[in-house]
């Protein structure tokens, strides 16, 4: 199925290669990467490293906080999760992401996989968007946007404003 797509994205508890292991083992375990290869810094004419496995990547970020990413999976699966994403700020933070066929779908059914990935990640903060990438701006900036949201996790409680 192609978009549009309900983007959900969490804040994770932590920035670990585990968690992220584990995001995409429970939410793509058939997955397929995106890119071919991954460049730190992502834009510019000079990557300073360069990473031919989305392996490889995972761990050079859990080792270094402060370096941004983006990445991003067909999730592999025959049902309404479309892609995964892993997104990395550079003050820490790790964003996990779904995508989630098919605009007309009610909105506690999207709601409903917010909380669930919420859960599987341990994240406190979580919202949903149409076809965006998530606030990278900083983990504050994150959860402003969340209290701008109908559909949100906030400080770990559900939000569905109806």
């Amino acid at each position: 199925m192609s978009g549009p797509y309900f983007d959900v994205y969490v804040l994770c508890s932590e920035r670990t290669e585990a968690l992220a292991r584990q995001f995409l083992d429970e939410w793509a375990s058939g997955r397929i990467s995106s890119d071919a290869d991954y460049c730190i810094p992502r834009f510019g004419s000079h990557p300073v490293h360069v990473f031919t496995s989305p392996d490889e990547l995972i761990r050079f970020l859990d080792a270094n906080p402060c370096e941004e990413q983006a990445m991003y999976w067909q999730s592999g699966r025959d049902d309404e999760i479309e892609h995964a994403m892993l997104f990395y700020s550079s003050d820490g933070a790790m964003i996990a992401g779904l995508s989630v066929a098919d605009w007309e779908r009610p909105r506690d059914q999207v709601a409903a996989v917010l909380f669930r990935l919420a859960r599987s990640v341990g994240a406190r903060f979580g919202y949903v968007t149409m076809n965006r990438p998530p606030v990278l701006a900083g983990q504050d900036a994150f959860r402003a946007e969340c209290a701008r949201r109908e559909i949100a996790v906030m400080h770990g409680t559900p939000i569905l404003i109806t």
